[in-house]
């Protein structure tokens, strides 16, 4: 999995002008390596479902 769709679920991500997608715990870009130990669903992942389920 690319690191930025597994932080387009988590209620931390944030964007950066200058770096890009970086997490909103660290301030750095996601440097882990198959998951993050601190991710944390909310709405975005309740409606990246519905937007998928819906292309279905």
């Amino acid at each position: 999995m690319e690191l930025h769709w597994h932080c387009e679920l988590c209620q931390h991500q944030d964007v950066n002008l200058r770096k890009g997608n970086v997490c909103g715990l660290t301030g750095n870009k996601p440097n882990f390596k198959n998951t993050c130990s601190t991710i944390e669903f909310g709405e975005k992942r309740k409606q990246k479902v519905i937007d998928t389920n819906a292309k279905f």
